[in-house]
Parts: C-alpha cells; structure tokens; sequence
C-alpha cells in the first residue's frame, strides 16, 4: 500500500492510502475536478494514465480454467466447513451468516 498527497477537486489536500492503481484513479479524480463521471468518459487519450483512470489494469486479464476454478471450490468448501464448524452452537443471523461467506469469497480472490 502507498501514502500518496493529492489535491481534491475542491482543491483540498489529502493523504490517501492506496495500490498504485489507486493512486492512479485519485490523480486521474484530481484531473477531473473529483467527477466520477468525468474520469469514466475523459478524452485525454494521450495521457499515459488514461488506459488505468478507472482503477483497473486493462493488461491483466486472469486465465481461469476448469482445473483452477474446480481447485478454487474445494478449497473454498474447506475454508467454510472449518468455519461452520466453528460456529456449531453459536446462534447466527441470516445477515452475519451472508458477510461471513462474503469475507471467505474475498480472502479467496486476495489468495489469487
């Protein structure tokens, strides 16, 4: 993560904790006067940030085959069975139940 000053569209400074790509998006947000709907349709396609102003690297696309996405499941009913397991007699809610699988989805994308 980086520690990156940048000016606002108000024209405020302010220090944002970010991923390059992030600090990629603020920039490209202090460029548009802070308009979200000015970065998504900007027209500076000469800026060498312009391919990355949405906060995605357009050269990073993930190959994901039947081998991996099946590797991905199995680990995925391991990590929530163990979890489950751990949470045998304890009551849950519906909406704790559901943030709870939502954190293993994102701990699994993190992993990969």
């Amino acid at each position: 993560m980086f520690k990156h000053t940048i000016r606002d569209g108000h024209g405020d400074i302010k220090e944002v904790e970010t991923n390059p790509l992030g600090v990629i998006r603020e920039m490209c947000l202090a460029c548009s006067g802070a308009s979200y709907k000015e970065v998504k349709e900007c027209v500076s396609k000469l800026c060498p940030l312009h391919p990355y102003r949405l906060g995605k690297n357009p050269g990073s696309k993930r190959v994901v085959t039947d081998e991996i996405r099946a590797e991905r499941s199995e680990r995925f009913k391991l990590m929530w069975s163990k979890r489950k397991s751990e949470l045998v007699g304890k009551e849950i809610d519906e909406e704790e139940l559901s943030c709870e699988i939502d954190s293993l989805i994102d701990k699994e994308d993190i992993d990969n």
